[in-house]
């Protein structure tokens, strides 16, 4: 009964006050709002990969140690890892993966370009839990011409026709039969995928490249060519099982690194088993497969979640006890008609849960309506069925009912105080200052919130164009890439020669490899001292390639003119020595094979390709041999020229009338690319940051009116006295200047630091400087000082002898 009382005075009170009830609503729906959708997100960020049946039982083996004086933490593994793990009988089963890249794939009645497509082995379906709509895993690949697609790939490339038995055509002329299909893969899986083709095309593929060295790099265990994921067996001991088999495989791997290098130990490698649902969020290997993300951005929105709400109830606590006098007076003669302090603070604080509870449904159609910006933002489609869980609602209930409890506490305790004695001596004395430090407490907090997401999204802001401006060692504003020109076949090279007339462009060159992607790395020796391994990343260039990105050659010359010249950079030259110019290097055969001699033809800086999230390896360039794959081509085109171009190229490729889309792009806009997602969040955190500063403005602007109305007999005296009124607005500024100066300063060495942990990811990091904290603190510091002038001179204005 109690209750249902509670409940009518509080609803009495919210039409009574209509307009400050508006208010309360505002800042609580909108905070409620912000929060949910912060706190989607994250948990959306926790649930990758645990679709999966028994994920916890799922592993990815990764390789770590060291290879010829290099460190090495790759996500790949050799292929005759699998195999070997099945035999333990706490291995439920193990699959072997592989990522083709993207290639154009036709059927009879569309094309599409595809990236998500995979070689792997019938133990695939095994390991992940595969929801089959058509055909089965157990026919899946009967034979080495089958393909499985995903609902989404069928409904592109054949609509509402049934795909089974249908012909898929990847790249130029592989065909493939399609015998199932399987339901669309989560948007939280690390590992997203349409088409799986059969692992044996990719075991022919390599036979054919390799040839008689195939059968003994399928056995080796330093061939790291492959993806391998495991089950364990439920209640297996995945430690246990990882010593167990470093125990059994290291006379093997010893015996195998000796051979190699002729009686020398110079590799060291241990496979170590990654939780799956930990690789989106914890994994940093190298050749990661899938997506990933930077752990930092997750905690810092979830701190960013935990503000919000925490500064939303702190503006409820101060709108609340705005308005003390009345609410004194309405709690002092509830006292005089017998109400026990306990009655009135349930009073209270069922109010203020009644509030929450009622900006939980505003702040629900508030998300219904932003949606599309959030979806866009977080690039993520919220409330996917897929992810969340019936758990929701009521979590986001409980943290409602959190923030009203939060709310109303000390509202309840300041007017729970009052005595009925209150109705005949006044409330001035009680209501002056009550509780002046929790108040500057509040303030002190909002701004700290404040100052922190906004020097959190200045300091990522001049960090990234930090990366951006940085030169990578060639002529980034004046190079372009026509890619899947690769795909084009015999038409590739009239594309390049058509592009080498065009008047726009100043140069062409056919690129063997993929800029921002992963590259072969090998093993090279000094023919004058043979002891000495190096390992190189191998770029396959044509004659123009440095001449066409705006290189020249430190020393030597850039030119290459066969397929036994090459160039290295300038940190290969450090680790060859001195005056490396026409000294001869060939690179070592694991598989026994003929080594390949090169003579060094030059030196050349150090030529970043991946953006400034990878470190600079040394590097040769060698003269591409016609073995090697073209990708795409690279063109220097006129200064400032790049729209034209683009427009140009284009319509050269509409003209080739090849039915693969058109894709070309900047060098400058790829190296953008590469920073795409820290580009988003950075977005993330400037209209974070608008909005906690809003609602910190809107704490400020309720601890203002407070302040004046509890010194309002005070400025009116010092009125009449004749202080001017900047010394009377000086004076309820110095009031509460303290809390918002100690909230900027609280915020200094915490944004300090979280930058400095988010600025790891870069190996070139932007000094945080000055600028980073004074921007924000100014900002809060001038809000502060406008409010309470403007606040002061409103009040002074109606200040008359006549009203004393």
């Amino acid at each position: 009964m109690r209750i249902l009382n509670y409940i009518k005075i509080s609803l009495r009170t919210l039409f009574l006050h209509r307009g400050f009830s508006l208010l309360t609503l505002l800042g609580l729906s909108v905070g409620i709002a912000m929060s949910i959708f912060v706190l989607e997100y994250v948990f959306f960020q926790f649930s990758f990969d645990k679709h999966f049946d028994r994920y916890q039982d799922m592993y990815r083996v990764v390789t770590s140690g060291n290879m010829e004086n290099e460190q090495v933490d790759a996500a790949l593994s050799p292929m005759v890892l699998a195999s070997r793990l099945k035999q333990y009988p706490e291995v439920e089963s193990a699959t072997r993966i592989v990522d083709v890249g993207e290639v154009p794939v036709r059927s009879d009645f569309a094309s599409s370009y595809e990236s998500e497509i995979l070689y792997a082995d019938s133990a695939f379906f095994d390991v992940f839990s595969t929801s089959f709509l058509l055909g089965g895993p157990q026919k899946a690949f009967p034979d080495s011409s089958s393909v499985i697609i995903s609902r989404a790939a069928a409904s592109r490339l054949f609509g509402d026709r049934n795909p089974i038995g249908q012909e898929l055509r990847f790249d130029q002329d592989d065909t493939y039969i399609v015998k199932g299909v399987f339901e669309d893969v989560p948007q939280n899986s690390h590992l997203q995928y349409d088409f799986i083709l059969p692992f044996s095309v990719m075991e022919q593929q390599l036979r054919n490249y390799y040839g008689d060295s195939f059968s003994r790099m399928i056995e080796s265990w330093f061939s790291l060519v492959c993806y391998v994921y495991v089950k364990m067996e439920p209640g297996a001991d995945v430690h246990k099982l990882e010593g167990a088999f470093a125990d059994e495989i290291k006379a093997e791997m010893e015996e195998e690194d000796m051979a190699i290098f002729s009686g020398e130990r110079k590799t060291n490698l241990h496979f170590s088993f990654q939780p799956l649902h930990h690789i989106y969020l914890f994994s940093s290997q190298d050749f990661e497969i899938g997506k990933t993300t930077n752990k930092a951005y997750v905690f810092i929105f979830l701190g960013v979640a935990f503000f919000i709400l925490l500064v939303t109830a702190f503006n409820f606590m101060n709108l609340t006890t705005a308005r003390a006098l009345d609410r004194a007076r309405e709690a002092g003669v509830r006292r005089l008609f017998g109400a026990r302090r306990f009655h009135l603070a349930g009073q209270f604080i069922s109010e203020a849960v009644l509030f929450s509870l009622v900006a939980l449904f505003f702040g629900l159609v508030l998300v219904e309506l932003l949606l599309p910006v959030f979806n866009k933002l977080f690039l993520v489609e919220f409330f996917d069925r897929s992810y969340r869980q019936s758990l929701d609602f009521p979590l986001v209930l409980t943290v409602t009912l959190a923030v009203g409890l939060l709310s109303g506490i000390y509202p309840a305790f300041v007017f729970s105080r009052i005595k009925a004695f209150h109705l005949q001596s006044g409330y001035r004395r009680f209501s002056a200052y009550p509780g002046l430090w929790v108040r500057g407490l509040l303030v002190m907090t909002q701004v700290f919130v404040a100052v922190f997401v906004s020097t959190a999204a200045v300091g990522m802001y001049r960090q990234l164009s930090y990366v951006n401006k940085k030169d990578p060692g060639f002529d980034i504003d004046q190079v372009g890439i026509l890619e899947r020109a690769g795909h084009l076949g015999s038409k590739s090279e009239t594309m390049y020669r058509e592009i080498e007339n065009l008047d726009i462009t100043e140069d062409v060159s056919r690129l063997y490899f993929k800029p921002g992607e992963p590259v072969t790395i090998m093993s090279f020796s000094n023919t004058e001292d043979s002891s000495q391994l190096f390992l190189f990343e191998v770029y396959p260039v044509d004659s123009s390639f440095f001449h066409t990105i705006g290189v020249k050659a430190e020393k030597g010359t850039e030119h290459l003119f066969g397929s036994g010249d090459i160039v290295v950079n300038r940190q290969a030259a450090q680790m060859l020595g001195n005056d490396v110019i026409g000294r001869k290097i060939y690179t070592v055969a694991r598989e026994a094979g003929d080594r390949m001699e090169f003579g060094i033809q030059g030196v050349v800086p150090d030529i970043h390709f991946s953006g400034w999230k990878h470190s600079l390896r040394p590097a040769v360039y060698i003269y591409a041999g016609p073995e090697e794959k073209l990708t795409s081509l690279l063109i220097r085109f006129k200064k400032g020229q790049w729209p034209q171009t683009h427009q140009l190229l284009n319509d050269l490729w509409g003209q080739s009338k090849t039915g693969i889309p058109f894709k070309a792009v900047s060098f400058r806009q790829k190296n953008r690319d590469f920073y795409s997602e820290d580009y988003r969040y950075m977005s993330l955190a400037w209209a974070f940051a608008v909005l906690v500063i809003i609602i910190a403005t809107l704490g400020m602007t309720g601890l203002v009116s407070f302040l004046l109305a509890t010194r309002q007999q005070e400025l009116y005296l010092r009125k009449i006295t004749g202080f001017p009124d900047f010394h009377n607005i000086r004076i309820l500024f110095s009031g509460f200047f303290l809390f918002v100066l100690l909230g900027v300063l609280m915020a200094f060495p915490v944004s300090g630091s979280m930058l400095s942990d988010w600025s790891q990811a870069f190996v070139v990091r932007y000094e945080v400087d000055y600028f980073c904290f004074v921007l924000p603190a100014l900002l809060m510091l001038l809000l502060a000082g406008v409010l309470v002038f403007l606040g002061a001179r409103r009040l002074l204005n109606k200040i008359s002898l006549h009203q004393f």
